[in-house]
């Protein structure tokens, strides 16, 4: 090749990089994408987390049936320590010491509990419930306990015996006063440690923060203030099965179907989704729906 044939050569052409316009369009492609994902990966994250809570309440449910068993009665809402003082409304305390120290059966991993270390704190659609013990140690669960479960050794329920209607007479005192066993709550997602749901109670209008009788007084402003005018509204909440746990989710009218619902484990082992209209369908103490349960109404703002 000579010195004029090399000169008439072409040069080659370098490799040029992305336009400024090329490089908007990649960008608005891969926009669109995510957020056509993004909702699909939430409510795949969501169902993750209902299939765990699922599995701990079951794991809950059968350490109750296997207590039963093995002591003739259920968990007890006392709990004494090893110091001799007693706690109420423990049945996590003693559920935990039972069931291996398993401190993380009694959370839902839908619900947060960064910061909860104040006793009587209540939970919401997405925050856990703090309980102190006699020692001031904060327990925190996401999870309620039916109170028609609690026995003492006269086997009546105990000081619990407050309801005028039922009284003492409600609570299951013994494996065989359960008749239905498919049909009676153990365990379920709430805002509170326990509850003692009635034909007539209804539901709170607000499905995140629920109803547990709230005293806004209190510092912080969510803990308990004590009554039990309205137990139901202690898990008529939307923690599962909708758009966000974190949404103020309301119930408006007793015609309309709320949105979500919780998650609740039965007396003969099973764990089953209960959206909020069915939960007075439910065997919840010894004489259910003796009378007929009365049209739920919807209970006011608090």
């Amino acid at each position: 090749m000579t010195a004029n044939d090399s000169a008439l050569k072409p040069a080659t052409r370098q490799s040029a990089g992305f336009t400024l316009i090329e490089l908007l369009v990649v960008i608005a492609i891969i926009a669109i994408l995510a957020a056509m994902l993004l909702p699909a990966l939430a409510a795949a994250k969501r169902k993750a987390y209902q299939t765990r809570c699922l599995n701990n309440i079951k794991q809950m449910t059968l350490a109750e049936t296997m207590y039963c068993g093995d002591f003739g009665k259920s968990i007890p809402d006392n709990y004494t320590d090893p110091g001799g003082a007693t706690t109420s409304g423990a049945w996590f305390m003693n559920l935990v010491n039972y069931y291996s120290k398993a401190t993380n059966v009694i959370i839902c991993p839908a619900t947060t509990k960064a910061g909860q270390t104040v006793n009587n704190f209540t939970g919401t659609g997405d925050q856990s419930w703090c309980k102190t013990d006699s020692s001031g140690n904060p327990w925190v669960s996401s999870y309620t306990w039916n109170g028609w479960l609690y026995f003492d050794k006269a086997g009546d329920g105990g000081s619990q015996a407050w309801m005028s209607s039922v009284g003492k007479g409600g609570y299951f005192t013994k494996d065989s006063s359960i008749r239905n066993s498919s049909m009676t709550p153990v365990i379920f997602d709430g805002i509170w440690a326990d509850a003692w749901p009635m034909e007539n109670d209804a539901p709170n209008r607000n499905l995140y923060t629920g109803d547990t009788q709230i005293n806004p007084g209190a510092t912080p402003a969510n803990t308990l203030g004590g009554g039990h005018a309205n137990e139901m509204g202690r898990f008529a909440i939307s923690r599962h099965g909708n758009s966000s746990p974190s949404v103020q989710n309301i119930w408006a009218s007793a015609t309309q179907t709320p949105p979500g619902g919780i998650l609740m484990g039965l007396y003969d082992g099973h764990a089953e989704f209960s959206r909020l209209p069915n939960l007075w369908n439910y065997t919840w103490h010894l004489n259910w729906g003796l009378p007929p349960a009365p049209t739920i109404q919807i209970g006011t703002p608090r």
